[in-house]
C-alpha cells in the first residue's frame, strides 16, 4: 500500500484537482491522509465527494513538515508519497514509482518528472524539476527548471534527492533516519525540510532515484510564500540549520570558498532589498536553536554510513 500525505491550506479548487487525479490511477492500493493546517476556506468539506480520505485538523498552522510527521505517523502504506495540493498525477504514477522502489533495496526514495501546470490546470511541457542537486555552495538545485521537456531527461538517473512536493519514500527509509521521532525536522516549519531529509537519508546508505516515466504537474507556491517577509528569514536560518546537521567537516573545509561566496551573495542581496534585518533575525533565531541542532549533528553522524554526500554530479557549483 502507498499512503498519501497532503498537507492542506487553503487548498480549494487545486486539492480537489489533486484528488481526482489521485481517484483517477491505475494502481488501487492506496490511502489518503490530509492533514488541515486551519484552512479558512471550505476546501475540506468537498473531499468526500472525491475519495474517502482520512482527515487531520490543527487548530493553527503548523507548518509543513509537522503536518507531514503526523500524517507520516498516521499511515499504513509501506510506501509513503508527500504530496502538495497544487500537483496533479498521471494516472500511472503510482505503478511507475512502486515498480522503482521494488527494484532495488538501497533506493530509499524515488522523484518523477515533474512539469509546470498553470492556476487554471493548464498542462505545459515547461519542467518544474527532474529531481533535487545540491550544488558546493550547499544550494539545492531543481534539475532541469524552467527547460521545455524535449526528453533530454527521458533516462533514469540517480539523483540528490526529491522535492517535498511529490516525492515517495520507504516508509522503513522513513524509520530509519528519523530523529527524536521526527521524520521532517519540525524546526524547520517549512523551507529545505525536504533537502535535510534527503541528505539525511544519502548519508545513511540510501539512493534517490529518478523516474522520467512517473509525471507529475505542479503549480509552485500558489500562495505566493516566497514573497511574504518570513521568507527571508526561514530560508537563511533554514538552510544553515541544515549545513550543520548534515555537513562532513572535510567537505566543508575543502568547499569553503563556495559557502563564503553564497554567504556574501545573500547579504548583498539582503541589504540591496532592505531585508538585513531578517537576516539578523535568522541568525538569531539559529543560535538559539545551536544546542539542538548539534545534537541532531552528532546523532546522524554516529550512524553515518557515508561520509561523502555531495557527489551529484560533483561539478554543480
Amino acid at each position: 500500500m502507498i499512503s498519501i500525505v497532503i498537507v492542506n491550506f487553503n487548498g480549494g479548487e487545486l486539492l480537489i484537482r489533486c484528488l481526482k487525479s489521485i481517484k483517477e490511477q491505475t494502481y488501487k492500493d492506496y490511502e489518503v491522509i490530509i492533514v488541515d493546517n486551519n484552512s479558512l476556506d471550505n476546501s475540506m468539506d468537498l473531499v468526500e465527494q472525491i475519495l474517502p480520505a482520512k482527515k487531520i485538523f490543527n487548530p493553527v498552522n503548523v507548518g509543513f513538515a509537522k503536518a507531514q510527521n503526523q500524517g507520516i505517523r498516521s499511515s499504513k502504506g509501506q510506501y509513503i508519497m508527500t504530496m502538495n495540493f497544487d500537483l496533479q498525477l498521471k494516472p500511472d504514477f503510482f505503478s511507475q514509482v512502486i515498480s522503482s522502489l521494488e527494484s532495488n533495496e538501497h533506493i530509499g526514495t524515488v522523484t518523477g518528472k515533474m512539469l509546470r501546470m498553470k492556476h487554471d490546470g493548464s498542462l505545459t511541457r515547461q519542467i518544474d524539476n527532474t529531481g533535487v542537486l545540491l550544488s558546493k555552495r550547499r544550494v539545492p538545485i531543481l534539475r532541469g527548471q524552467n527547460e521545455l521537456d524535449k526528453g533530454q531527461f527521458q533516462v533514469e538517473d540517480y539523483v540528490f534527492g526529491a522535492m517535498g512536493a511529490a516525492a515517495v519514500h520507504k516508509k522503513i527509509m522513513l524509520e530509519d533516519i528519523k530523529f527524536k521521532g521526527q521524520y521532517f525536522d519540525e524546526n524547520f516549519f517549512m523551507w529545505y525540510e525536504d533537502i535535510d531529509l534527503d541528505w539525511r537519508s544519502r548519508i545513511y546508505g540510501w539512493d534517490c532515484l529518478y523516474v522520467p516515466q512517473a509525471v507529475a504537474y505542479h503549480i509552485g507556491d500558489p500562495h505566493d510564500h516566497r514573497k511574504k517577509r518570513y521568507a527571508t528569514k526561514l530560508g537563511i536560518r533554514n538552510r544553515w540549520s541544515m549545513i550543520i546537521s548534515n555537513e562532513n567537516l572535510k567537505f566543508l573545509i575543502t568547499d569553503a570558498i563556495w559557502l563564503i561566496q553564497e554567504e556574501l551573495a545573500i547579504l548583498l542581496y539582503v541589504i540591496r532589498k532592505k531585508k538585513l534585518e531578517d537576516y539578523i533575525l535568522a541568525i538569531i533565531d539559529l543560535l538559539s536553536a545551536l544546542p539542538d541542532i548539534l545534537r541532531k549533528r552528532a546523532h546522524i553522524q554516529r550512524a553515518a554510513i557515508r561520509g561523502t554526500p555531495i557527489d551529484y554530479p560533483k561539478s554543480i557549483t
